[in-house]
């Protein structure tokens, strides 16, 4: 698919079970004109092979393998792959409602925006809701979850700003969001929450893997932080 309107893009890295769902929820979208972006980033179990399946039985699939080099710079490798006139990322062991790309599509499409952004479910292992986080149209409602998913955005945006995610331990989302909500006021958010957040205790934290130090990273970030964060009364307000 050369041309499509949406590009998935998702970073995957040893999620050989909690890909198939993920990868599941999006075959049963009822938009289908997108493509996905699998980027295996160094998996250590059979993920390669489960993806690889995936995308030999769907020619809107791709697959790029490549060594670890963690989520920041994978999801960045998506953006500069992205065929798509906008991306939507989710995390390799989240997944979807049928009707999610349909509602962000259209309404980013239908209002010319750069991003729409909704709420999300948190859900376990047995597929029960834990909770339920609802966005409201309020100017606090963005900073509510600043994660990458459970919105959409305008490729051309991203792209013409050189929007990037951080890479660094901590706060890549952080810092990606934050840029983007300051550099566009087309943004909306709509009253919808067909993201579904997959607690899975083995990926809640992995920063101590990834080296983290918290005497030195969180005055890293919060100075990266400040930087973005322009005449922000919101963002500022969380520093403090």
């Amino acid at each position: 698919m050369s041309n499509p309107t949406v590009s998935v893009i998702i970073p995957v890295y040893n999620a050989q079970e909690g890909i198939k769902q993920c990868l599941d929820s999006l075959l049963n979208q009822s938009f289908t004109d997108f493509e996905i972006i699998l980027l295996n980033d160094g998996s250590t179990d059979n993920s390669l092979e489960v993806i690889k399946k995936y995308a030999a039985d769907n020619d809107f699939i791709r697959v790029i393998d490549k060594e670890n080099e963690g989520v920041a710079k994978t999801r960045n490798k998506g953006i500069q792959l992205a065929n798509g006139k906008y991306i939507v990322f989710i995390d390799n062991d989240d997944f979807v409602d049928s009707d999610y790309l349909e509602r962000f599509y259209n309404e980013i499409d239908q209002e010319q925006l750069d991003i729409v952004l909704g709420g999300y479910k948190r859900v376990n292992q047995e597929m029960k809701t834990l909770f339920k986080q609802d966005l409201t149209q309020s100017e606090w409602s963005k900073y509510i979850v600043v994660a990458p998913w459970a919105r959409i955005y305008r490729t051309s945006f991203l792209t013409d700003n050189n929007i990037q995610f951080f890479d660094y331990p901590i706060g890549e989302d952080v810092i990606f969001t934050l840029t983007a909500y300051n550099l566009t006021e087309r943004i909306k958010i709509i009253d919808y929450n067909g993201y579904n957040w997959f607690f899975n205790e083995k990926s809640i934290s992995n920063t101590s893997q990834r080296g983290f130090n918290p005497n030195i990273d969180i005055v890293y970030f919060l100075s990266h932080l400040l930087q973005v964060a322009g005449d922000s009364k919101y963002i500022r307000y969380f520093i403090k």
